[in-house]
């Protein structure tokens, strides 16, 4: 069954969305590009899964596979390998989130032997994981340890919990955020503090901001965000339980009225002529002064900062509602840490030493504040360093109130056809913006087509 899932998802795995589950790839607090890979010697791409360094003093050697474009990656696995003597991590940069999942499906194919034994994978990677037997659940270290998970946030645990079962460990979590230019607002007499909460105050304010040259609001077609707005308003993208509690077997976002809703959400934003597609280049766009508002990853929040400096003020806010009566909530997005399954428990038990400290309140803490995704531990928050950070760094909160202040339930769409869908909604999606589709027309079309996936996959790979 394995070589047929392969073969079904080769082309999907290439092929992140822009957020990536709204998970930002671009970790760098110095603002540098994500398409290019960092700097330093323990982020070279590639590498030996179990043979590409010597292990020191007797240590168990893991390597880790990322797609976390940051030194701090492999500065907290230094500090972890410099808590103990007995495990020795060495971090590993593979590019995109993309990248890393088809290389890591790659090695897996081959045998394993190259593979790592820990790799970072985008939350729409989730089914693909469970269901090509290439991890081991971290339950099983959990269970084995006893290991306490109550101070990772509940939302975070429900998310990346599925059938009672943990499979990875929460890392690297975000949300969408709107980013706008606040000396515009002032400028077309808006008031700064004050940004839109809803899709129809987001198109009258981007009407108001609007001048020759620069957009109201740049919105990009990621279907992660569709996804985001359906959560939102409660409604499923596929069956049983969005896939969480059986195999999906059908899409039902049409079905279900959601996926119009949003659509026409989406449409009356177009129709007020103050958008403009800037395509993946949107948050470009908005720290270029070309448009005064865009919605992107809260991931960014640091490289927005740093990259904008003194040439206009930024605001962050909430990511404004398609229905303004209903608010359920926003999903998790970003990526986790999967434990690969080579038939190594030695490496296992090691890994999963690793993975505890990666969510440790003062790592958690750490990477929170050099790059813009939210701590997942909950004692992080109690921790002075971050109270003094909020104090001078208020944008960084957003997104911690958003999620704090959301619904546990708020959990996203799993199937493994998920990165093949998003493509397939985000071609009508822009059919619908460039009006050679009506909402009605596009959104069930895309179910039609996003049903006529799953139907394929799951022919071709039944369960057991």
């Amino acid at each position: 069954m394995k070589k047929r899932i392969l073969a079904f998802l080769a082309a999907a795995v290439c092929a992140a969305g822009m957020l990536a589950g709204c998970g930002g790839q671009d970790a760098n607090s110095s603002g540098a590009s994500s398409e290019g890979a960092a700097s330093g010697a323990s982020q070279t791409t590639g590498g030996s899964g179990t043979g590409s360094a010597a292990s020191e003093d007797g240590r168990v050697h893991v390597t880790f596979w990322h797609a976390m474009n940051t030194d701090l990656i492999p500065e907290i696995a230094g500090k972890f390998n410099e808590s103990q003597d007995e495990v020795y991590v060495e971090a590993l940069y593979q590019g995109a989130y993309g990248d890393v999942l088809n290389n890591f499906r790659m090695a897996m194919a081959a045998g394993g032997q190259d593979a790592p034994d820990i790799v970072q994978v985008y939350e729409g990677g989730s089914a693909f994981m469970i269901e090509s037997g290439y991890a081991t659940p971290v339950q099983t270290y959990i269970d084995e340890e006893n290991y306490d998970l109550s101070d990772i946030l509940p939302l975070i645990r429900n998310y990346y919990t599925y059938n009672g079962t943990m499979y990875s460990m929460p890392f690297n979590s975000s949300n969408a955020v709107l980013y706008y230019n606040k000396d515009m607002f002032r400028a077309a007499g808006l008031d700064p503090e004050a940004p839109p909460t809803t899709f129809e105050e987001l198109g009258e304010y981007a009407k108001q901001l609007k001048t020759d040259g620069v957009a109201g609001v740049a919105l990009p077609i990621d279907t992660s965000l569709f996804e985001f707005n359906m959560v939102n308003i409660g409604k499923e993208i596929v069956d049983n339980g969005n896939g969480r509690n059986a195999r999906a077997t059908k899409a039902v976002f049409s079905d279900n009225g959601g996926g119009l809703e949003v659509f026409q959400a989406y449409n009356g934003l177009y129709l007020t002529g103050a958008t403009e597609d800037f395509g993946s280049d949107s948050l470009q766009a908005f720290m270029g002064q070309k448009t005064a508002m865009t919605i992107s990853s809260s991931s960014l929040v640091s490289t927005v900062a740093n990259t904008v400096g003194e040439n206009f003020e930024v605001g962050v806010a909430q990511m404004p509602r398609t229905n303004p009566d209903v608010n359920c909530g926003i999903p998790v997005g970003g990526g986790t840490l999967w434990l690969a399954n080579k038939g190594e428990p030695e490496k296992e038990r090691a890994a999963f030493q690793f993975l505890k400290f990666m969510i440790e309140p003062e790592t958690q803490a750490e990477w929170h504040m050099a790059t813009g995704y939210y701590a997942i531990s909950q004692k992080a928050y109690e921790l002075e360093s971050v109270k003094e950070f909020y104090e001078e760094n208020p944008l960084f909160e957003v997104a911690v109130e958003q999620i704090m202040n959301s619904n546990t339930d708020a959990v996203g769409p799993v199937y493994a056809v998920n990165m093949e869908a998003r493509s397939k909604i985000q071609d009508h999606w822009r059919a619908m913006m460039e009006q050679t589709e009506t909402p009605e027309e596009a959104i069930r079309a895309a179910q039609d087509e996003v049903t006529a996936l799953i139907e394929q996959y799951n022919a071709t790979n039944p369960l057991p």
